[in-house]
């Protein structure tokens, strides 16, 4: 059962990596090119770097490498420290828009989920 949660993890890692990946280039090359949008391009680009970390964390968590618990993790956390700090720019008069909101609620609950899970497995296979 365990192997399964950390499957469904891993799948939910890959997923939301390639749809980072694909927001992220359809903004830099694609609305933001075209002079829509009010995205900041070094968090576009770091968007674009983290979807790919969560793509082969996802892929560590199929392969059921111990490193990829450990990414899992950090990248839980990490994405916590982003949404924090985009709570503090707004709170200080900066500039977000709505779906930048709604994206780090979503990512933030998804990579909570995805740390649990793979967490709840490494823990429930080392039992005897």
């Amino acid at each position: 059962m365990a192997g399964g949660l950390r499957m469904h993890a891993a799948r939910l890692a890959i997923a939301s990596g390639l749809l980072t990946v694909l927001a992220s280039g359809v903004s830099l090359f694609g609305a933001q090119a075209n002079g829509e949008g009010a995205a900041a391009p070094l968090g576009v680009w770091f968007d674009l770097a983290v979807g790919l970390a969560w793509v082969v964390t996802g892929a560590g968590l199929v392969a059921r490498r111990a490193w990829a618990v450990w990414s899992a993790s950090v990248g839980a956390l990490a994405t916590v420290a982003a949404f924090g700090a985009l709570g503090f720019n707004i709170l200080h008069g900066g500039h977000s828009e709505t779906r930048s909101i709604v994206a780090m609620m979503l990512r933030t609950l998804v990579w909570q989920a995805i740390m649990v899970a793979a967490w709840r497995d490494t823990l429930e296979g080392s039992r005897p």
